[in-house]
């Protein structure tokens, strides 16, 4: 979720580049307001409030702020609701998304990710399974880490504590080395 929150999407970064520009435009509108109205002899004080006006008015702070705190918004509340989202640009394409399908998973139904079943493959146990994939990601924060570790707990699988924990975006955990237990 921080890195969601962290990441630029596709439409922040226009405003970003669109901002750049704006403030010269915003700018530029204060100093053309400043001489018509000092020109039109409404005075220095006058001239000068309408100036202040207009750049307040055209500034871009709004579009800069915007798109950054809607974002952390969205993904927020995603979070909230449980849907997990990989970054900024994840959000911004749900936009476009016309057809959802689930399968009847925990995950659905619970409101939650659970450990529902195993399938090792053939070099490792059904009891070594939970122990060492649990065992490994009790460091986690990841949601799905949490669900395997409160699984493993709940069929009564004693875990091992981790040492050179290593998280790896998008692909899983990595702990080589145990204190106690089989590597």
């Amino acid at each position: 979720m921080q890195n969601a929150q962290a990441s630029k999407a596709p439409a922040q970064r226009l405003a970003d580049r669109a901002g750049r520009y704006l403030v010269f435009v915003a700018l530029g509108s204060g100093l053309v307001a400043f001489l018509v109205w000092f020109f039109l002899g409404a005075g220095v004080a006058f001239a000068l409030t309408a100036a202040v006006s207009t750049v307040v008015i055209a500034c871009p702070d709004a579009l800069a702020l915007a798109t950054p705190t809607a974002l952390t918004v969205g993904v927020g509340q995603g979070a909230r609701e449980g849907v997990l989202l990989k970054n900024a640009t994840a959000l911004e394409a749900t936009a476009e998304v016309d057809t959802v399908i689930f399968d009847k998973t925990g995950t659905l139904t619970e409101g939650q990710p659970a450990l529902t079943d195993l399938v090792p493959a053939p070099s490792v146990s059904e009891t070594e399974l939970p122990h060492l994939a649990a065992s490994a990601d009790q460091p986690s924060q990841h949601p799905l880490a949490e669900a395997i570790v409160r699984g493993a707990r709940e069929w009564g699988v004693s875990l091992s504590r981790a040492e050179d924990f290593d998280s790896i975006p998008g692909r899983g955990v990595q702990a080589p080395g145990w204190t106690g237990g089989r590597c």
